[in-house]
């Protein structure tokens, strides 16, 4: 019986090395080693689809250089801000178009009443900072184009009334606040500068901008 068993110890050795020795084991196990150390494929990318952005309602107050007294301080009274960012790109399009209003007419032909509205479409790139707290920090700029109408009259009610196009450039800076996952608050400054002429006064129909913002997000 002991023989028997050393017999069959043997036999298997044998059989280890000669399946060892044989060429399918030997590429059986070459093929294991380049599996083993063989580079593998980098894991796939993920490209997000999905556009992000901002649509807000904008109110504040515009103040406007000294020329334009006593309708240098005006009020935003609301329009549209959007930013647009497509899926995995740096920035956002933005676009902004804003209104603002004054009881009052600029001072230039030594008249005074009247009104003034000023009216800025804003095209640009904004960088919104995607932070993981609810407060979203942003700052852009670009192309203003900027429209002024104003009258001024006297105390008999004679006056005039005169209108300015302007092309400049805007800038600003300001932060959103995600109240859920869909509503924002925002708060914004931003200033314009549009040379243009009113009342044959060289004037600056932009100004800086005071804004609060309130719209969804996605």
């Amino acid at each position: 019986m002991r023989y028997g068993i050393v017999f069959l110890a043997c036999m298997g050795l044998s059989g280890s090395m000669a399946w060892a020795d044989a060429p399918l084991a030997k590429s059986a196990d070459a093929s294991l080693v380049h599996l083993m150390v063989a580079p593998q494929p980098p894991p796939p990318v993920i490209v997000s689809e999905a556009w992000g952005g901002h649509v807000s309602y904008v109110a504040g107050y515009k103040g406007m250089d000294s020329k334009w007294k006593p309708a240098d301080s005006q009020i935003d009274v609301g329009a549209l801000d959007l930013d647009l960012r497509p899926p995995d790109a740096p920035f956002s399009v933005a676009l902004q178009a804003l209104v603002s209003l004054s009881s009052e007419g600029p001072d230039t032909l030594g008249q005074n009443g009247g009104f003034s509205r000023t009216t800025e479409l804003n095209i640009g790139l904004r960088k919104v900072f995607d932070n993981p707290s609810v407060l979203q920090p942003f700052i852009g700029g670009g192309l203003a184009i900027v429209n002024a109408d104003a009258k001024s009259k006297t105390a008999d009610g004679t006056g005039s009334r005169d209108d300015a196009w302007a092309v400049g450039a805007w800038g600003g800076a300001g932060v959103y606040w995600h109240l859920t996952n869909e509503l924002h608050l925002g708060l914004g400054v931003q200033y314009t500068w549009a040379r243009g002429e009113l009342f044959n006064e060289k004037l600056n129909l932009g100004g800086l901008h005071g804004m609060i913002m309130f719209g969804v997000h996605w």
